[in-house]
């Protein structure tokens, strides 16, 4: 067997120190990535038309008269707990959904909160609370706009 040069085991020896000392803290790699949901909102217009037609984004249709139903805006707001995000409202108004953490359930379903300004622009009214199931679409709303109503399409994304 042949015998290592003592300077060459030392040189090792440092290095193999060097890069354990420089390597990620345990306590970094143990911990998983911090993910958060996003809420994908869209923005659907109904009215009573005399041709029958529905945007084919809107999958199911709110549960209101309207035959007539378009995508007015879609958006992916970031849910951050202690933060909500906003987006304006065709109408005037801004819709705001608030995140407010996740269900002990398996798997986890998302509480969410969502609110509409007040017509003077001053504070929100909430529309609903709700314990969202990942992936499944709600409706808020059904305020009246130009001959119709705005409805609110609301589905989490984990």
């Amino acid at each position: 067997m042949r015998e290592i040069p003592r300077r060459k085991l030392m040189l090792a020896t440092v290095l193999a120190g060097c890069a354990l000392s420089l390597g990620v803290p345990g306590e970094a790699v143990a911990q998983p990535a911090v993910t958060h949901p996003s809420a994908e909102v869209l923005v659907l217009h109904g009215t009573t038309c005399a041709q029958p037609i529905v945007d084919p984004q809107i999958g199911e249709i709110p549960p209101l008269k309207h035959n007539c139903w378009k995508v007015l805006d879609k958006r992916n707001l970031a849910l951050t707990a202690g933060a909500p995000s906003l987006m304006p409202l065709a109408n005037g108004r801004t819709f705001q959904v608030a995140y407010n953490g996740a269900s002990a359930e398996k798997p986890p379903r998302f509480k969410v909160t969502a609110s509409i300004s007040k017509p003077d622009g001053v504070g929100f009214n909430q529309l609903a609370d709700f314990t969202a199931e990942p992936g499944k679409k709600f409706h808020v709303g059904g305020f009246a706009y130009q001959n119709g109503s705005l409805v609110l399409a609301i589905r989490i994304l984990p």
